[in-house]
């Protein structure tokens, strides 16, 4: 006898479920010549959470009121966009290294302003890109910090990181930041790292075992 149950609903497909995919066109540069995108990266405390953010546009160096960022600066690795982040509620792909770095930089409590090359920049737009690239020392030069993403920690790498901060306040107060940033303080920094030595000014504390542990 043939069941007389009420048809249930129809299935959904998995696809309607997911979300769409970011599209650079819902925030499109006024300009590539002077105008870049901003990331803001929503706070969790929970580093497994979804990376969840905004993307918006503004003029570089244009006024005393621009929205403060940092500029963050790391190794691609892989160009294989492996994992996920939710753009204003649309799905961007980004690689494993820019996972990581998100998800260890990520503030608990408050928004992050971020520039990220692969994200702010539309990597499929050849002319965008050259015209963003070329912006690029405007950009980093505007940015209220630079954060430098080598990876996530191993085989004692914090400490050869708590080594930097040591030599560099030491240095700071040793030499003064005039000598430190001109060219020649940069030159003598390069020596000092390489050979362990610095020409005009006593070691610094710490800088000898910076050296063996950089070996």
């Amino acid at each position: 006898m043939a069941s007389t149950d009420p048809p249930g609903p129809p299935a959904q497909s998995a696809q309607s479920n997911e979300q769409p995919l970011f599209s650079y066109d819902d925030a499109r540069l006024p300009s590539s010549h002077d105008h870049i995108r901003l990331l803001d990266l929503a706070p969790s405390a929970d580093r497994s959470a979804p990376i969840v953010c905004h993307l918006a546009c503004h003029a570089i160096g244009s006024s005393s009121d621009a929205k403060p960022f940092t500029a963050l600066s790391y190794a691609w690795g892989s160009p294989a966009r492996t994992h996920q982040a939710t753009i204003d509620g649309k799905q961007l792909g980004i690689t494993t290294s820019l996972d990581e770095a998100l998800r260890h930089l990520r503030e608990p409590e408050s928004v992050l302003t971020l520039w990220i090359d692969q994200i702010c920049i539309d990597q499929a737009d050849n002319a965008e890109k050259s015209d963003q690239v070329a912006l690029m020392p405007k950009i980093f030069g505007a940015a209220r910090q630079v954060l430098i993403w080598l990876g996530p920690a191993a085989d004692d790498s914090d400490e050869v990181m708590e080594l930097w901060r040591d030599v560099g306040l030491a240095m700071r107060e040793q030499i003064g930041d005039d000598f430190l940033f001109s060219e020649m303080g940069q030159l003598e920094l390069s020596r000092l790292l390489r050979y362990g030595i610095f020409a005009e000014s006593k070691l610094p504390e710490g800088v000898e075992r910076l050296h063996k542990a950089i070996q």
